[in-house]
């Protein structure tokens, strides 16, 4: 806590300049290549050099004041060459192997304080995986925010990617429940004065039914193709949409936004003023069918994951006669339809 209170009062105070000076020493590593070490710890330095509340101090001025040997791990060791090279805060970190895995902690450090006041670790699986392993690990230090809470569907690493890795396109099936809200009573009405009314007490104003989408998914769009069913007493719309979406976020949460074309088929129940005895004269259900249009939005969960859950809202609109519309609110699930069959769901 006196860590972070420290943060706030001189963050924008080393030397009146508006980033704190941070030192970022060599990896203190076990059963790892000396050469595959420096290399690390000089990405990590290039790295936090992105993040706009620190000032890296250069590699060169370090080894000018200090020496080659940039290696620390003990807390004196570490105030001490802080202090020689002016730096208020201090990055230290390690690294072991295990098996295939390299295992991958920093801290930083309080030289005021003497004390941690962040720390952090990821795995790589492999020498490729190192490099988003320290992005992540900086983006950590940066925000002070630990890097499992920051994963998105690019920074993904290995580890986290198993036992099913993302790939670049990723394909999902699944199915959304929900209800559609037509506007005006465009999709079946009552017409005044009809002694039938309790068959249609009103304008419709709720349909009732469901969607199954299938997705072509990138890191920032989303392709989707749709048949939807919405019904209500005799009133129903029946619709194949290929639309596409955009991604506002990378993360597990994803908002998108969009819109699409299609085909719809439309049967609108209408009670009709009449003053004949016959029930059937006084109710109407004509067929429709003519292009449609919606465009909207919603909300993806859990994007980083072989399954997702969506909420999704959207205007939709049939360009045939009485021009019958509404919105649409559905949510569901969708899972990674999988290479030889399967859904992704253990079916």
């Amino acid at each position: 806590m006196l860590g972070l209170l420290w943060m706030l009062l001189f963050s924008n105070c080393d030397g009146c300049s508006s980033k704190t000076n941070v030192a970022v020493f060599e990896f203190d590593a076990i059963g790892i290549e000396k050469d595959l070490v420096t290399t690390i710890s000089d990405l990590l330095r290039i790295e936090l050099s992105e993040c706009n509340k620190y000032k890296v101090i250069d590699k060169g001025t370090m080894i000018d004041t200090l020496g080659e040997d940039l290696i620390v791990s003990g807390m004196d060791k570490t105030v001490k060459y802080s202090d020689s090279l002016g730096a208020s805060l201090a990055v230290i970190g390690h690294m072991s192997k295990l098996g295939n895995k390299i295992i991958i902690s920093v801290s930083l450090i309080n030289k005021w304080e003497k004390e941690k006041i962040y720390t952090d670790k990821l795995t790589s699986l492999s020498l490729e995986d190192l490099e988003m392993v320290i992005k992540r690990l900086a983006g950590s230090l940066c925000e002070m925010k630990k890097a499992k809470e920051s994963v998105t569907v690019e920074t993904v690493t290995e580890e986290e990617a198993m036992p099913h890795r993302r790939r670049k396109s990723y394909h999902t099936v699944g199915i959304l429940l929900g209800y559609m809200f037509p506007v005006g009573g465009s999709y079946g009405k009552k017409v005044d004065g009809n002694r039938y009314e309790s068959q249609l007490s009103g304008d419709i104003e709720q349909m009732s039914g469901a969607m199954g989408i299938y997705i072509y998914e990138s890191s920032k769009y989303m392709a989707q193709m749709s048949y939807k069913g919405y019904s209500k007493s005799k009133s129903s719309l029946a619709n194949v949409t290929f639309s596409g979406y955009k991604f506002l976020s990378l993360e597990d949460v994803s908002p998108y936004v969009g819109g699409g074309l299609g085909m719809a088929w439309v049967r609108k129940f209408t009670s009709i003023d009449s003053t004949y005895d016959s029930y059937y004269s006084y109710i109407d259900t004509p067929r429709f069918d003519g292009l449609s249009l919606e465009f909207g939005g919603g909300i993806m969960l859990f994007r980083t994951y072989d399954f997702h859950f969506m909420v999704d809202m959207k205007y939709h609109i049939v360009f045939t006669e009485g021009t019958p519309n509404g919105f649409i609110f559905s949510f569901g699930v969708s899972y990674n339809k999988k290479d030889g069959g399967g859904c992704g769901c253990g079916f």
